[in-house]
């Protein structure tokens, strides 16, 4: 008997690497993020970007049944301004909270 199935965690951690979510997060921190398809504005997620790229943005407005998806540094941040909007089904996680340093819970959109 084979299976062809593919096993992902609901629960996993990442760490970023990145400007454009400052100040909310920044390199260095280590995030906890959980697997779901329920999301809402404002909540900040783990997508897969128009390249096939993994970045972390926050959730803005859905339109059409796509997400507008920001960062928090606009300056520094490719986003659904560069890429337009964002599919559902490319949003991986939502991140639940920063783990280090030191615990900060991000649960207010969760």
């Amino acid at each position: 008997m084979g299976a062809n199935a593919k096993v992902q965690p609901k629960w996993f951690t990442i760490e970023v690497s990145g400007q454009s979510m400052l100040p909310t997060l920044k390199p260095g921190d280590y995030l906890l993020l959980k697997r779901t398809d329920k999301f809402k504005s404002g909540q900040i997620v783990l997508l897969e970007d128009s390249a096939f790229r993994l970045v972390i943005k926050r959730l803005s407005a859905i339109t059409n049944g796509q997400w507008q998806v920001l960062g928090d540094n606009p300056e520094l941040s490719r986003d659904s301004r560069i890429y337009g909007l964002v599919k559902p089904d490319q949003i991986k996680a939502v991140v639940v909270a920063r783990y280090w340093p030191w615990p900060k819970l991000i649960t207010a959109h969760v």
